[in-house]
C-alpha cells in the first residue's frame, strides 16, 4: 500500500529546499494551460498556481522572493508570475481578456 502522507511530506521538504524549481514548474505548467485554453481560465489557473505554491511553500512576491522581500510598491501579493508588472499584468497579454 502506498504511503500518501509520508510521499506528501516529502514532496513538500523538496519543494522547499527548492523553491525556484517549484516557482518555475508552476510557471510552466499555468502557462501551458493558458496557452491551450486561450487564457480563458487565467485566473483559476492563477488561483490554483497560487495555492499550490503556498501548500508547497514556494511563496513568492515580485521577482521570485519571498514575499517579506516585495519590492516597494508591488500591488498585494506582489507580480505572481515572470514578466509581469507589480499590478499582476503580463506585458505580452491583453487585460481585456
Amino acid at each position: 500500500m502506498v504511503n500518501f502522507k509520508g510521499l506528501t511530506a516529502k514532496a513538500k521538504q523538496l519543494a522547499q529546499r527548492n523553491p525556484d524549481k517549484v516557482n518555475k514548474v508552476l510557471d510552466q505548467a499555468g502557462n501551458f494551460v493558458d496557452k491551450r485554453t486561450g487564457r480563458k481560465y487565467e485566473r483559476h489557473v492563477d488561483s490554483v498556481q497560487q495555492k499550490a505554491r503556498d501548500y508547497l511553500g514556494g511563496h513568492r512576491g515580485a521577482g521570485g522572493t519571498a514575499p517579506d522581500d516585495r519590492s516597494p510598491g508591488a500591488g498585494p501579493g506582489g507580480a505572481d508570475r515572470p514578466g509581469e508588472d507589480p499590478g499582476g499584468v503580463r506585458p505580452d497579454r491583453d487585460p481585456r481578456g
